[in-house]
């Protein structure tokens, strides 16, 4: 496992800096239903439909006709659980189709487990559609690219593509508590030694010099040369040191975004503690041994800066 962006991207849930844009006051249509297998017309839009055995992956059918503007949630099949708010961290199965091709884009189904994230960090169509869910049901969101990867897109979702998805609702968590940061050993001559992390993942990068070096500063077209050690905020699971073979050397515009925001200013002989969430890291996609939707800890000793 390397910390260099990923050559192939899967559609990631986390949403990107240019959807911080998205104007909030978006209106949104909401159709409730306690099971969904019948075509919905709406003028020239016809909804898919889904299958609502929510103990297997949903078939969802063909849509057609002009693809929605704004929000559309429509509940399959209608949970009993306790209901999901703005503030939850959700774990749930989902398919995620392309209305204008109808083909399947991604789906968590095919994975070992269901992903795990807060829903403040991921699109806004989630933000907005989630909410109110109950464990357990099955919910039809059809998103305008407004509200997911805009005129950009993602991976293999393309420029302005409205987006269908069918979530299944596994649990529903309430935020943690306040984030406390893990504890850092500050001798740079051996591996630091990094302490537990508890409370809430940070949404934003985190950076903390340890050690502040006294030698050349990194800037964001440096070549640098380092130590690290990769942990997961959640468990404190190292997943790889370069302590145990030799110091690396990249670009920093080589390295993923958390690296390219969080060196610049790091001076040589420093050590730095970086908390990154996903969206700066391997999103929704994980790489290697790291799982999707995972917020790391980086503990990095600078060595050389050209």
């Amino acid at each position: 496992m390397n910390f260099r962006k990923s050559t192939t991207l899967r559609a990631s849930l986390v949403a990107t800096v240019s959807l911080a844009l998205v104007i909030p006051s978006l209106s949104q249509t909401s159709y409730a239903a306690t099971d969904y297998s019948g075509k919905v017309k709406m003028g020239s839009t016809v909804l898919p439909t889904v299958s609502a055995d929510t103990k297997v992956a949903p078939v969802i059918g063909k849509p057609s006709g002009a693809a929605p503007t704004t929000l559309i949630t429509k509940d399959i099949t209608v949970g009993k659980g306790k209901a999901a708010v703005s503030s939850s961290t959700v774990t749930a199965q989902y398919v995620l189709m392309s209305w204008k091709t109808g083909k399947i884009v991604e789906s968590s189904w095919t994975s070992t487990s269901a992903p795990t994230f807060p829903l403040s960090g991921v699109i806004v169509g989630w933000q907005k559609g989630i909410p109110g869910m109950k464990i357990g049901g099955r919910r039809l969101l059809v998103i305008p690219p407004s509200l997911a990867y805009g005129a950009t897109g993602q991976g293999p979702i393309g420029p302005n593509e409205t987006l269908i998805f069918v979530v299944d609702l596994v649990a529903v968590a309430a935020p943690a508590g306040p984030t406390v940061l893990p504890s850092v050993s500050t001798d740079t001559k051996v591996a630091p030694v990094i302490g537990k992390a508890s409370g809430a993942a940070p949404t934003t990068l985190i950076s903390k010099d340890i050690t502040v070096g006294t030698g050349k500063a990194a800037i964001s077209s440096s070549t640098v040369t380092a130590q690290y050690v990769v942990a997961s905020f959640k468990t404190g699971t190292v997943y790889q040191t370069s302590w145990t073979a030799q110091p690396f050397t990249s670009p920093l515009s080589n390295l993923i975004p958390g690296w390219q925001q969080g060196i610049p200013g790091m001076k040589v002989g420093g050590r730095r503690l970086f908390i990154i969430p996903p969206s700066l890291a391997y999103g929704a996609q994980g790489a290697g041994n790291i799982p999707p939707n995972e917020t790391l800890i980086f503990v990095v000793d600078l060595l050389a800066v050209k």
